[in-house]
């Protein structure tokens, strides 16, 4: 029937350089850090992969809860990608997202505070992706909560 077994040198190559989604992951966490954004062209291997995990966010989002959906996605992917994409707002199955190292708000108080004490100053750079996300975070949730607004602040 003419299948050929034997993959091209080029196919070969494409499936031996294949990364992992912590490998891809971290390559994201790279260029946010480099470009201080997420959007990264579609026409890069990086942007295609980044359209996927989007489409796999949106697909569990849109779903009801109960309803299987087929998803690659583990809870702690998403729980990653959330951070990284959308910083500022909880994750889609509930519950508020921690840093993605599991930090909690203590822990990144900490840090903050460390920072403090280095730098001399509470202006975190963007290359500190996740503290500068924790801080932006605060912000805005005091802005909430001065403003009268639903605010996750006491």
């Amino acid at each position: 029937i003419g299948f050929e077994f034997e993959l091209s040198t080029e196919r070969r190559k494409q499936l031996s350089s294949t990364k992992s989604w912590d490998e891809y992951l971290a390559e994201l966490r790279k260029f946010i850090e480099e470009k201080g954004h997420s959007e990264v062209p579609e026409t890069t291997t990086l942007g295609e992969w980044l359209k996927e995990q989007r489409l796999a966010l949106k697909a569990r989002k849109q779903s009801k809860k109960g309803d299987s959906v087929n998803n690659s996605l583990t809870e702690e992917q998403m729980d990653e990608l959330n951070l990284i994409l959308n910083p500022s707002k909880t994750n889609p199955h509930g519950g508020h997202v921690k840093g993605h190292d599991g930090k909690s708000w203590e822990e990144w108080f900490g840090e903050l505070l460390a920072h403090r004490i280095h730098a001399k100053t509470f202006r975190i750079p963007r290359t500190s992706v996740g503290l500068s996300h924790w801080v932006e975070e605060q912000r805005n949730e005091y802005a909430k909560y001065v403003n009268g607004m639903p605010s996750k602040l006491t």
